[in-house]
């Protein structure tokens, strides 16, 4: 195997790695978020539950107000 070869392999083979360690960062940032977005659900629904205002749970949560009247 030349030199050129060799380049190129060790090349493709950290390129494979980046690929791979930038595919777990964006897994988990998005189980993180979806996490998140599913503890939000919950607390709407059970402030929801509770009789407090659409307007004050918006603004806890973050949701949206189609989210929190679809509870």
């Amino acid at each position: 195997m030349g030199i050129e070869e060799t380049v190129i392999m060790l090349a493709r083979e950290e390129g494979i790695e980046e690929g791979i360690e930038l595919g777990i960062e964006q897994g988990i940032e998005k189980r993180i978020e979806k996490g998140a977005y599913e503890k939000a659900l919950a607390v709407a629904k059970q402030l929801k539950q509770l009789g407090y205002p659409i307007s004050e749970i918006l603004k806890v949560t973050k949701l949206s107000l189609k989210e929190v009247t679809a509870l």
